[in-house]
């Protein structure tokens, strides 16, 4: 897990946080067989700062707002896939949204 300029003192860093599993690293931030032949679904649940957005495996099924300012987001994924493919992040980003052959595709990017 990455925590990428935290406190957000450093301006020209934007403040994010993000995973990298592949191939057998997600054991160092939850509990898992870290094999890439193992399969299973997940789901996350996320509260950070409401002014931040979070990405995911799966579908965005809720945002709750919590009472002292922030939000917490549900994920989840229901097809089976590898554990290095869990994913977490969190950023102040800017979502893009289009469509591939009638599937939505949204881009999560830095605003700037």
């Amino acid at each position: 897990m990455y925590f990428i300029n935290p406190t957000g003192e450093d301006k020209d860093k934007p403040t994010q946080i993000w995973t990298q599993g592949e191939t057998e690293a997600n054991s160092v931030w939850m509990p898992t067989i870290d094999k890439p032949n193992q399969k299973t679904t997940d789901e996350i649940y996320m509260t950070v700062p409401a002014k931040y957005v979070t990405l995911s495996n799966g579908l965005l099924i809720s945002q709750k707002k919590n009472a002292d300012g922030t939000r917490t987001d549900y994920w989840k994924m229901d097809l089976p896939h590898s554990p290095y493919l869990f994913f977490m992040g969190v950023g102040d980003y800017a979502i893009i949204k289009d469509s591939y052959k009638g599937k939505e595709v949204s881009y999560y990017v830095e605003k700037n």
